[in-house]
């Protein structure tokens, strides 16, 4: 998909093209689609917390609690970065990922 399909298709609505799952966006590309739907209203549906090892599920989950009251997609980003820090200065990971998975839900 595109960037300019990414502007032109509304997420949910009947004909939207479907999101390449593995597809790697250039920097333009992702900062052109983020800045047309930052402010949208979003709702995370699920969590997924992989590879964690030894640490405490609870650990995780405390800092990203804020997802729950994430409105829009801008605030989904400042939760997961904030997160991202906070378990990056523990010290004890390699690394610490984060993916967004742009799928959509439709509600009837």
């Amino acid at each position: 998909m595109s960037a300019a399909d990414a502007h032109s298709s509304a997420p949910g609505k009947p004909g939207a093209p479907a999101p390449e799952p593995s597809r790697r966006w250039t920097r333009s590309e992702f900062r052109q689609t983020f800045e047309a739907v930052r402010g949208r209203p979003v709702a995370v549906e699920s969590l997924a917390v992989l590879g964690i090892g030894r640490t405490r599920p609870d650990l995780v989950l405390r800092e990203l609690a804020g997802l729950s009251t994430a409105q829009t997609l801008d605030e989904v980003k400042d939760v997961v970065l904030k997160a991202h820090d906070a378990l990056k200065m523990l010290g004890p990971y390699e690394a610490v990922e984060v993916t967004i998975d742009d799928s959509v839900t439709v509600r009837s």
